[in-house]
């Protein structure tokens, strides 16, 4: 059982549940609007408060994120966890209700799609292939590391400028449990989709009231595909594979643009930190929108730590994923900006009934006037707290600026309808549907939906209408036309008189997103493939969110207005978007099971064991780096081309390499004139013959060890490896398995912890 993971896995889910419902009362007494009080939260809260104090204290100086103290981070986590218990924030017995309530939605959902992933990367668990790589070395890199801000693991002794605070929370668990990256990397992956689930939920049921809607809906949101899958296998009659229709499916925007959508990711199972922010992003519009429908105790103490407590998670996006930040954070600043300010009093009533519309006016104004300052402070202050900390210790990396988009990289409304269908015709049907069932009432439009209608326009048209008359190019209309439909008729259909303030956060929902895609289609930011694929990750989330509350409030709200026909109509329309991307997902987790990148396929959840497979030396090699060197020194191993071989022994050890993958180390901010000083170095220590030169390049980047293996013999030749036995003053060997041996440099201060080993 050990050696298939199960142990590890029941392991990570005990740690991750107790995280959960240490946080819980808490939440439930910061959130008494909602249905379950926060315990869907409390999934993606635990780990995120866990992650969060083992991360601040050491990017700022205070400690060291030693193995200890991730323990007492936990212990001091369940013993805040206990008080809160005792200290009765929320009465045993209604806590007690909303567990029996909710517990079957909340864990199903949690541990339900956890096994379901867990279950997929069992029957392909290899850690090869894409970049998983890179992130296999990033998780073992911080499984070792102790200091931060990091170097980065595939260019020793350099500055890490990528964004890792997310990798770095699920490291902090691997520390904690003791579970080897190798297994704690499927075990990440997996438990990714169950967060993401539960997150999911909470949303739901805060905007629907539905627990069974709820559950389903989010069920439907992890595991959906894009339309482009089933174009595939049906219209052009393609076999569901890997290359045929489970990767074409998300090459379909104009190269270099893509979108990993979020049940792709999971199944693709590269631990990018866009992947790991997906549950935090989630849980950041559930608590935002938690303080939009919680006016009434804006002023609070429960207030002034609700809103704080949605700055902190936002801030931290920054250093999970930029774009996240930039995206989600554009989401969080409309709903505090438009967040419902009930009156301090209300207006005079005149004799005949009637109101002065000038105290009403004043009344209205002056609420908002104390409300905006209140909310924006504290949400800002709460997102200092987390981005500040990242962005003092993070250096920022050669990027490229900003730009506009050319005609020849647009992509066309069939290419966007390829990707987004399933997300527009649920939003068109529900949308007509609601602004019908509003017409029927015979109100007119408010003046908030009629600002909305205004600044959406007026933020929809201004980008293209830039692009199309001031550089001569001629830009995706209908697809533009179509958001702007979306933005005009949800602002008429769900912020009219009378409705919901349910109704309003996903009207919220469909303006980010229209607007979103109009920026990312006419801009790009840093660059187009990024700009693309990290933006429409956002549009993805939020307008799958809007589509299923929008179909949902079309079924409930429309039949009166219009009869019976109008809730099977819209039960039908959800039921065939819902099948349609649920087929497509059965067939993305079908092509990536029967996927097979090594020769001998093994059913275990630990993706370092095909290597004994591929290379027996290697195997016991990286065996004895993970069992006996501890920290992170500097280790010499083979470089060459990308998405190869190379960068093996960091990989599965996490021991920083002095150059790893070019384009990735070139992203990450290196530059190219050091990016080519060091693939020469690398040479010339396994090539040159002037030993003298060797040491000073050892000494310069600090090597500690040098790894000879089949790998660098093919590569380097057998009468150069030689050279490092006939300078044993130099290159002390230090272990030998078969062809693989390691040496290390007589200048490190790891020698004298492996000849007290020795002795």
């Amino acid at each position: 059982m050990s050696s298939l993971g199960v142990i590890d896995l029941i392991v990570w889910l005990l740690v991750l549940e107790l995280m959960s419902f240490a946080v819980l009362p808490y939440l439930m007494w910061l959130a008494p609007n909602a249905p379950d009080r926060g315990y869907a939260f409390s999934k993606v809260c635990g780990l995120f408060v866990f992650g969060l104090f083992c991360w601040l204290p050491v990017v700022s100086g205070i400690c060291s994120a030693t193995n200890s103290f991730t323990l007492i981070v936990f212990t001091a986590l369940l013993l805040i966890g206990y008080w809160g218990y005792r200290a009765n924030l929320v009465s045993l017995s209604i806590a007690g209700r909303i567990i029996r309530v909710h517990a079957l939605p909340v864990e199903g959902l949690f541990l339900g799609l956890t096994l379901l992933f867990a279950f997929v990367r069992f029957l392909n668990p290899e850690i090869v292939w894409g970049e998983k790589p890179m992130d296999s070395t990033f998780l073992n890199f911080f499984s070792r590391n102790t200091v931060l801000p990091p170097e980065d693991p595939w260019a020793a002794g350099s500055p890490m400028t990528y964004y890792y605070v997310g990798i770095h929370f699920l490291a902090s668990v691997l520390k904690l449990t003791g579970i080897p990256g190798s297994i704690g990397y499927n075990l990440a992956i997996s438990s990714l989709a169950g967060l993401i689930g539960a997150s999911l939920y909470g949303l739901l049921l805060l905007l629907s009231k539905r627990v069974l809607f709820a559950s389903v809906a989010a069920v439907f949101l992890v595991v959906a595909s894009d339309p482009e899958v089933l174009r595939i296998c049906f219209l052009e009659g393609k076999t569901a594979s890997f290359d045929n229709s489970f990767w074409a499916s998300t090459r379909v925007f104009t190269s270099p643009g893509f979108l990993e959508y979020t049940g792709w990711s999971l199944l693709f199972a590269d631990l990018h930190a866009h992947v790991i922010a997906i549950p935090f992003t989630v849980t950041v519009l559930g608590l935002a929108a938690l303080m939009f429908l919680s006016g009434d105790y804006r002023y609070s103490k429960r207030g002034l730590v609700q809103r704080v407590s949605v700055g902190v998670m936002l801030g931290a996006l920054l250093g999970m994923n930029t774009w996240d930040f930039l995206t989600f954070g554009m989401v969080v600043a409309l709903m505090t900006l438009t967040a419902p300010a009930p009156a301090f009093w209300k207006p005079r009533t005149r004799s005949d009934g009637s109101v002065s519309v000038g105290e009403a006016l004043f009344a209205v104004g002056f609420a908002r006037v104390i409300a905006l300052p209140w909310d924006g402070i504290l949400v800002g202050v709460g997102a200092l707290l987390t981005a500040i900390p990242y962005q003092m210790t993070t250096p920022i990396g050669d990027r490229a600026g900003w730009g506009w988009v050319t005609t020849a990289e647009f992509n066309s409304f069939y290419q966007f309808m390829r990707v987004m269908g399933f997300q527009v015709t649920g939003l068109c049907c529900a949308t007509a549907l609601c602004a019908l069932e509003y017409a029927q009432r015979r109100k007119f439009p408010t003046v908030g939906a009629i600002s909305f209608v205004a600044v959406g326009s007026l933020l929809i048209l201004t980008p293209p209408l830039l692009s199309e008359f001031g550089k001569d190019t001629h830009v995706p209309w209908i697809s533009f036309a179509v958001c702007l439909s979306l933005a005009v008729v949800s602002s008429i259909a769900w912020w009219g008189d009378g409705n919901s303030q349910e109704k309003k956060v996903l009207h919220l929902f469909v303006l980010c997103g229209a607007v979103l895609i109009v920026i990312l289609e006419i801009f790009y930011l840093m660059d187009r493939m990024n700009t693309l694929f990290k933006g429409y990750m956002a549009v993805w989330m939020l307008w799958g969110v809007a589509s299923a509350m929008g179909l949902h409030y079309a079924g409930r709200y429309a039949a009166p207005f219009f009869g019976r026909l109008v809730r099977p109509l819209a039960l039908c329309v959800a039921i065939l978007l819902a099948s349609l991307s649920f087929l497509g997902g059965v067939l993305n987790v079908k092509s990536v099971v029967q996927m097979q990148r090594i020769p001998e396929r093994h059913l275990t959840l630990d993706g370092f064991a095909y290597v004994r497979d591929i290379d027996p030396d290697d195997f016991a090699l990286i065996k004895w780096f993970n069992s006996a060197i501890p920290g992170t020194p500097t280790i010499l191993e083979a470089q060459g081309e990308s998405y190869r071989q190379y960068t093996r022994i960091a990989m599965h050890t996490g021991i920083p390499t002095v150059l790893g993958w070019e384009y990735h180390v070139l992203q990450r901010g290196l530059s190219y004139e050091a990016l080519m000083t060091r693939k020469s170095a690398v040479r010339e220590v396994y090539l040159g013959t002037d030993i003298n030169n060797t040491k000073r390049i050892l000494e310069f980047y600090g090597v500690d060890f040098i790894v000879t293996s089949t790998i660098e013999r093919e590569l380097y030749g057998d009468e150069h490896i030689e050279k490092f036995d006939q300078h044993p003053e130099l290159f002390v060997p230090v272990v030998t398995f078969g062809q693989a041996r390691v040496y290390v440099t007589s200048f490190s201060s790891f020698r004298s912890i492996i000849e007290g080993r020795q002795l």
